[in-house]
């Protein structure tokens, strides 16, 4: 029997490296969006492990007969299902992410989530565990919570453990939304790069969700983005004040540039030590798959593949999370919008911004920058992607209506749950639980 093996094509040539990006290319105008939520136990509101009765496991096991799905296996356990509506996969403590295949219409990814939302509370449900939309695990932390059988996060563990304070927390008690959008050149993928790295530190104060951590308020508005700053500089953040200033003299070079020096953590299956991907690439054992898993453990806030994903946001409840989306579709895909974006914040430097990054997780919106209000700038973010979307006239710029409600009152979603815990709830965790249930 004759066995077809496909050659490993060594990269030779620095031009390789961005072939990557420039594969990205395309004409539409779709979005991606993967939604992280948090599983809890209904019995003491800590995190539900991997392996134990009726955990993770257990329910992957369930959507994938329920589902019909395609499993995803890893060190022989299931971790993953691909279904027809997108890849089910798990972050290292548990969490359960979905990544919804790319759609242009705002109405299909709201419909998309919220089946997959009440099929996958069912199915909790029915096991004595409830997901929660919030950026942070209202209880267990990351002491408590094992990671998953799986390679890569064993190797992040042991390479993140030394380089900051809160990588395990960052790992294994935080949810996320993050949105991809498309690209057509060059030009416009630096632009849009650009663009929403500057948009990152402000939408970031708003969608602040995470403000409990071991059932007590924490001090943080977002405890989830406390954790990505104290994880590693040198994987995360900005990127670059090149790309932030001077977009226009930023290239796939520059970016692939930043990439070659940042240290690797693995390769082919094994960790390494103290050694960057530009000395893989000069040792000529770099290959396509090892670039675009060292791009894959690049961290920064806005990252560029083949096509630009948005990572900043805390988990939300559904209907503010719809409005992720919604918001970077208005500005992204419409005539002016990228435009408007900077020109709103053509007065911020590289520090400015750097400035917001670092104050968001305590204070939400609730600070200013060069004397202008946070929740001002959020506004005005929010009208622009308003504007936007009814160019489109599909009626989507409703999608924004419940975030555009709070961003009015300079509410975030943590201040209404600090004002409740601090209040009604008399500081019980199971009405935290309740509130932010995803039904």
């Amino acid at each position: 029997m004759n066995t077809l093996i496909r050659e490993r094509k060594i990269l030779e040539q620095k031009e390789e490296l961005y072939g990557i990006f420039r594969s990205g290319f395309k004409l539409s105008q779709k979005l991606g969006v993967e939604f992280e939520k948090l599983p809890v136990k209904n019995s003491d509101f800590t995190a539900v492990p991997f392996f134990f009765n009726k955990g993770i496991l257990d329910f992957l096991n369930n959507y994938k007969e329920q589902t019909r799905g395609v499993p995803i296996y890893e060190n022989d356990a299931l971790l993953g299902i691909i279904t027809n509506m997108g890849t089910i996969t798990l972050e290292p403590g548990c969490q359960v992410e979905m990544s919804l295949r790319q759609h242009e219409n705002i109405c299909d990814i709201e419909e998309k989530l919220n089946r997959y939302n009440e099929l996958t509370s069912k199915i909790a449900d029915d096991m004595g565990f409830s997901f929660l939309a919030l950026g942070c695990q209202p209880v267990s932390t990351f002491e408590n919570i094992k990671i998953i059988p799986k390679s890569r996060y064993e190797f992040m563990t042991k390479y993140l453990g030394g380089r900051a304070s809160r990588p395990y927390v960052m790992m294994r008690e935080t949810a996320g939304i993050q949105t991809s959008i498309d690209y057509k050149d060059e030009f416009d993928a630096i632009q849009k790069l650009s663009t929403a790295l500057k948009l990152s530190p402000f939408l970031s104060a708003f969608y602040v969700n995470s403000p409990i951590r071991q059932g007590s308020l924490s001090g943080y508005k977002s405890y989830r983005l406390h954790a990505w700053l104290n994880t590693d500089n040198k994987r995360c953040g900005l990127v670059s004040k090149k790309l932030i200033e001077t977009p226009q003299e930023f290239s796939f070079e520059d970016y692939t540039d930043i990439l070659l020096d940042v240290p690797m953590i693995f390769h082919k299956n094994k960790y390494v030590e103290n050694k960057t991907f530009k000395e893989l690439f000069i040792e000529k054992e770099a290959d396509e798959s090892d670039w675009e898993t060292h791009l894959s453990l690049f961290f920064p806030d806005v990252r560029l593949k083949n096509y630009i994903e948005i990572r900043n946001h805390d988990c939300q409840n559904p209907k503010i999370a719809i409005s992720v989306p919604t918001l970077y579709k208005g500005i992204f895909y419409s005539k002016t919008g990228i435009d408007d974006v900077n020109s709103l914040l053509k007065e911020f430097t590289y520090y400015d911004l750097e400035f917001v990054r670092q104050n968001a997780p305590r204070f939400g919106m609730d600070f200013c920058v060069k004397n202008f209000k946070i929740s001002t700038i959020v506004k005005e973010i929010f009208y622009i992607a308003q504007r936007g979307l009814k160019e489109f006239e599909l009626g989507e710029e409703k999608y924004l209506d419940n975030a555009l409600e709070l961003v009015n009152e300079s509410i975030t979603p943590a201040d209404i749950i600090i004002k409740n815990f601090e209040g009604s709830w008399h500081h019980k965790i199971e009405k935290l639980v309740k509130f932010s249930q995803i039904n």
